[in-house]
Parts: structure tokens; C-alpha cells; sequence
């Protein structure tokens, strides 16, 4: 993978799990990072740092997969620090795996990694 991409796909689609991948370029990354940093808690987040985050990883996920957006806002909100630790100046890759209700009815937390690009 080159340094600084941005994009999202759907990796891998079965009727067990569902795997989303979104890369961010570094300046979008410290962006979201610093957005939900700056909000202070889960409950700020969920509020208007959340639709700031929601607005600029939207146009990126394409705006088709509602859903897909907020869980991946959900993983930014949660996860700000991890990903200012990751993105060394290329970039973070957020990998999500959705997994099916009739396997994991009590999935809460989503299966996720955050990786440097």
C-alpha cells in the first residue's frame, strides 16, 4: 500500500462477516483524531464533534453505507489516541469487520484494527 491514501472498500463480503477497510491520509487522520481529543468525552463526541467526524469520513465511505459510517465514527471517537499513535506521517488503515447477527447477536464492539499505512 503507497503512503497517504484515501479510500474505502469493501474487502470481503460473506454471509458470516462483512469486512470494511478505510484509509485515511495523515492530515485527514490527525484531523478526526484532534476533533474527537478536543471533544473531551464519549458524550461530546456523540454530539457535534460526532457529525464533524460524520462530515468528513462520509464523502470518503461514499455516503451509501450509512451504517458503516457511524460504526466507523464510533471506532474514531473511541480509538482518537491509538490512531494519532499510528499515523507516522502516512496515514492510518481502520479495518472493520461486521459480523452477522444470527453468528454474534451480542456483538456490541466492533471488530476493528488500526494500522499505520
Amino acid at each position: 500500500m503507497s503512503c497517504n491514501t484515501q479510500d474505502f472498500e469493501i474487502v470481503n463480503s460473506n454471509p458470516i462477516v462483512t469486512h470494511y477497510r478505510l484509509n485515511l491520509d495523515q492530515d485527514t487522520a490527525t484531523d478526526v483524531a484532534t476533533i474527537a481529543a478536543a471533544a473531551g468525552s464519549i458524550t461530546s463526541v456523540a454530539g457535534g464533534a460526532g457529525a464533524a467526524i460524520a462530515a468528513i469520513v462520509n464523502p470518503i465511505v461514499g455516503g451509501a453505507i450509512a451504517g458503516v459510517t457511524a460504526v466507523i465514527v464510533s471506532i474514531i471517537v473511541v480509538e482518537w489516541a491509538w490512531i494519532q499513535t499510528q499515523a507516522n506521517g502516512c496515514g492510518v488503515t481502520i479495518d472493520y469487520w461486521a459480523v452477522n447477527d444470527l453468528v454474534d447477536p451480542f456483538d456490541n464492539v466492533p471488530y476493528h484494527n488500526i494500522t499505520p499505512q
